[in-house]
């Protein structure tokens, strides 16, 4: 038995160390069954957990893990567990518990000298603030986080926190500043400098930013070259967030089942790992099936969209207003977009809804004041000193709309002409 326990560990250490996941989860949980393993054993077998969409298991490891290192004295090591698995409970939604394990690693720290571990800290403190939307904070704390990662000579760490910094930049207008950052921190990743888990952070949050500014065009680059990296690690979780991506590209190609089935696939690999990525892949299922014209099943993903804790607007209006439930989706739209908490993309996302309900209900006024919203923050979010394909797209869009049912045959033609310009550069 002995002989057979230090076969699997010694197999398993290796595996972990070449991060062979799926290997090391084999071997190292067979050696669990088999005996105790260390804290630094179990700390990688919930690693491989983790990679391999064993998420219930990778939390009971960290956990363990993380007593290990408290029982042996270590409290950076144990900080460091805290901290994943602080994020890990946040990904799935379960803030009270996230909080917990925070403040755990807050008080492990307080008496430590400051080093990378504090600058890991700094970075899950942002990360909970983004989750709720101060933007005041998680600037200050991935600065921090930022600044500790280059002075303890953590790559990893400094590419994170670059990236959050540069969405979170480009959410709150400074887009040229923030895309600067997002540039470096993907240069950084592609180079092959990053660890995994730093690697595809950065991709994902790279792709959102983008997609969210409606820069598609380089959303479309990214997202192949991330689908690519999952593909060649071979490894679960991150592959669901870029199909996610990838179905939201598809729909707007008009590839339909394509898009759905990537997006089905997505919600199947994500919900253990992130409950907010994966509602956005069953708003995404929805927004398929409503163009498609199957309401009762667009509804259904709509609904489980909400479930996890995703709003299923503009969607849900919309498909208020095809049943024709004028006023169901005119209450549906105000309600949404009277949120304060809406930053401006969010909003542009939104109002193009708000207008075609307001036309179908002869509102022309209120759709003007949303289309001159939308044009607004068109002009703010300029990438290279333009408005992006899809901004500028919804916009043109917009106005053919109202013109047309203002009956100003030659402005809507002009426009809509305009619209399915720019709208094709997204596509290209």
């Amino acid at each position: 038995m002995t002989e057979l326990l230090d076969d699997l560990l010694e197999a398993g250490r290796a595996a972990a160390r070449r991060q062979a996941w799926r290997d090391a989860y084999e071997h190292l949980r067979g050696a669990d069954q088999h005996g105790n393993l260390t804290a630094e054993d179990l700390e990688s077998l919930g690693e491989a957990a983790w990679w391999t969409g064993h998420l219930e298991e990778a939390l009971s490891f960290r956990e363990r893990a993380y007593a290990a290192w408290v029982a042996e004295g270590e409290p950076r090591r144990a900080a460091v567990l805290a901290s994943m698995l602080s994020v890990d409970h946040l990904m799935r939604g379960v803030m009270a518990v996230s909080g917990g394990w925070l403040a755990r690693a807050e008080r492990l720290l307080a008496e430590e000298e400051e080093g990378p571990e504090h600058g890991f800290l700094a970075f899950v403190r942002g990360l909970t603030a983004h989750a709720m939307g101060d933007f005041e904070t998680v600037l200050r704390e991935l600065d921090r986080a930022h600044e500790l990662a280059g002075r303890f000579g953590d790559g990893s760490l400094q590419a994170m926190a670059l990236v959050f910094n540069g969405a979170t930049l480009v959410a709150t207008g400074e887009v040229e500043r923030g895309l600067a950052m997002l540039d470096e921190a993907t240069a950084a990743a592609v180079s092959g400098e990053l660890q995994p888990l730093a690697t595809g952070i950065v991709y994902c949050v790279t792709i959102d930013s983008c997609q969210s500014l409606g820069d598609c065009g380089r959303a479309a680059e990214w997202t192949e070259e991330a689908n690519r990296w999952c593909d060649r690690r071979d490894v679960s979780g991150f592959p669901g967030a870029c199909r996610v991506h990838r179905a939201q590209l598809l729909r707007l190609r008009g590839e339909w089942p394509r898009a759905e089935e990537q997006a089905l696939r997505a919600c199947e690999e994500l919900q253990a790992y992130n409950g907010f990525v994966t509602a956005e892949g069953f708003y995404e299922i929805g927004e398929i099936r409503r163009r498609r014209g199957d309401f009762a099943a667009a509804e259904e993903a709509y609904g489980k969209a909400k479930e996890l804790g995703r709003e299923p607007q503009p969607g849900l209006a919309l498909l208020r207003l095809a049943q024709g439930k004028l006023d169901a989706a005119a209450a549906a739209i105000k309600r949404e977009l009277a949120q304060e908490s809406l930053d401006p993309l969010s909003r542009s996302k939104r109002l193009p809804a708000q207008i075609e309900i307001s036309i179908a209900a002869g509102e022309f006024r209120r759709a003007r004041e949303a289309a001159e919203e939308l044009d607004q923050i068109a002009d703010t979010f300029l990438v290279g000193g333009k408005r992006t394909p899809a901004l500028n797209g919804a916009s043109q869009l917009a106005w053919g709309q109202i013109r047309l049912a203002e009956r100003d045959w030659e402005g809507s033609e002009t426009a809509l002409r305009a619209a399915r310009g720019r709208l094709a550069e997204q596509l290209r």
